[in-house]
């Protein structure tokens, strides 16, 4: 579960929802199965996944959280986990490279033994017709390239909406 969509300054859409929705919607989808939150200090959410967690039991999640540094370290082999923005509209992507050049360097890291986590999946809501939200999760759950990914909702429709995407994307691969 992301709660930095459009996040910046500390704010993110999902903060702007305001306390009570928050929480609603992280309970949601933890009773919906989804087990992984990211957050970060630029989202502003951390106080918000805090109440949140008050409300759910902490053991069944897993909470990562991204923090500022005042340089960033380089890209070394003590590098654990990689996040990586990923979907095939080359939405909010890094402009220098193409969306499979990205996707190769992501199986190497894999193989590497990297951890990978796919963020901007629906390229923060840019690549949103149905069938485009498909494509992003089949590139993302049936290519290789990610051991999880992070996707920000607004509202429970819409985390319902990716979970019966993901089931249909992972479903047409069997």
């Amino acid at each position: 579960m992301g709660t930095g969509t459009s996040g910046w300054e500390r704010v993110s859409d999902q903060t702007r929802l305001g306390q009570r929705k928050f929480t609603r919607l992280m309970r949601h989808g933890a009773e919906r199965g989804a087990e992984f939150i990211d957050t970060a200090d630029l989202y502003g959410a951390h106080s918000y996944v805090k109440a949140a967690l008050a409300e759910m039991r902490r053991e069944d999640i897993t909470l990562l959280s991204k923090i500022w540094f005042s340089k960033a370290p380089k890209m070394d082999p003590w590098v654990d986990v990689i996040f990586a923005r990923i979907n095939p509209g080359h939405k909010r992507m890094d402009e220098d490279a193409t969306v499979e050049q990205v996707a190769e360097t992501l199986r190497l890291a894999r193989a590497n033994g990297k951890g990978v986590v796919g963020m901007k999946i629906y390229g923060s809501g840019q690549w949103q017709s149905p069938e485009q939200r498909r494509q992003s999760l089949d590139l993302a759950l049936n290519h290789g390239l990610t051991d999880v990914i992070s996707i920000g909702h607004l509202t429970p429709a819409q985390f319902d909406d990716t979970v019966a995407n993901m089931e249909a994307v992972l479903t047409d691969q069997s």
